[in-house]
């Protein structure tokens, strides 16, 4: 009695569907009012594909309506049989304590992967301050090396100037030398034109 009202559920469900689909491909076929020809081959070859699709969600849901079928099926008989219906019992503890500890693991890793995912924000922070250490100790470099490059140019000057001030002295003490000579040549001459006393 079940099977049959679920046989006549699935038909009515797969003609309600294919009249809804109709209605659809009929809209697009027909109803879209376009400036271009609509192609009709185009439209066949969408209505196959879904017809198709439609087909098969079909077959899957008539499997699944076996499926459960035999399901309450065994269950009824498991119903009548205490020892059946113990033992699926237990089946179904043992598949519980299962999937319990395939969660707790689950949850292990989800935490493990937390985790590790805490560690490459850590890292990724840490790569990112040791970047703008980097830019910084670069934008150091850079300002120490056109620091030397004016030192450099003052070192020139320096030596430039040294170098004329030097040349000035020797200038100077020959300057001093002829002076001297000088000095030597009029110093005599003067000291004969002073009468004696």
């Amino acid at each position: 009695m079940i099977k049959e009202k679920k046989e006549w559920i699935v038909y009515l469900v797969v003609i309600a569907v294919l009249f809804v689909a109709g209605i659809v491909v009929g809209y697009y076929v027909w109803g879209v009012e376009r400036e271009e020809k609509p192609d009709y081959t185009k439209y066949l070859s969408k209505t196959i594909e879904y017809i198709g699709s439609l087909e098969q969600a079909n077959l899957v849901l008539t499997e699944k309506a076996d499926a459960l079928q035999n399901r309450i099926t065994s269950l009824n008989d498991k119903a009548n049989d205490p020892d059946k219906l113990r033992e699926e019992i237990e089946a179904l503890q043992k598949e519980i304590e299962g999937l319990k500890e395939q969660n707790t693991s689950l949850q292990s890793t989800i935490k493990s992967n937390e985790e590790r995912m805490k560690e490459a924000a850590n890292l990724q922070a840490e790569h990112e301050n040791l970047l703008n250490k980097v830019k910084t100790l670069v934008m150091q470099r850079e300002t120490l090396e056109s620091a030397v490059s004016e030192s450099k140019g003052f070192i020139e000057e320096k030596d430039r100037l040294q170098g004329i001030i030097d040349k000035l002295t020797a200038d100077l003490a020959a300057g001093k030398v002829q002076i001297e000579a000088v000095q030597q040549l009029v110093t005599p001459e003067t000291e004969i034109k002073q009468p004696k006393q």
